[in-house]
C-alpha cells in the first residue's frame, strides 16, 4: 500500500494493518491511495481516501475495492 507514492504496508494473504492518520509516518487525510501486487507491480486499486474508517476488500476473481463498513461473513482462506 503507498500513499502519496510512499510505500506504507506491505501484506500478504490473511495479514491485516491499521493505517491512522498523523501516526509514524503517516500524512493527515486526505491521502491518495495506491495498492500494488507485489508479484508484478501493477496497481490494481488507486482511489483518494478522505474519511475513515474504510475497509480494503480484496475477493479472488473481484477487483478490490474500498468499503465504509467491515465486511461481513467469514475469509477465504489462502492459497498454498
Amino acid at each position: 500500500m503507498e500513499i502519496g507514492g510512499v510505500v506504507v504496508a506491505k501484506l500478504d494473504c490473511g495479514q491485516t494493518v491499521v493505517l491512522t492518520p498523523g501516526q509514524g509516518n503517516l500524512p493527515a487525510l486526505p491521502w491518495g491511495l495506491t495498492v500494488v501486487r507485489v508479484s508484478d507491480n501493477a496497481a490494481v486499486l488507486a482511489t483518494h481516501v478522505v474519511r475513515l474508517p474504510q475497509w480494503l476488500v480484496a475477493r479472488r476473481g473481484f477487483q478490490p475495492a474500498l468499503a465504509y463498513a467491515e465486511p461481513a461473513g467469514t475469509f477465504a482462506p489462502c492459497a498454498s
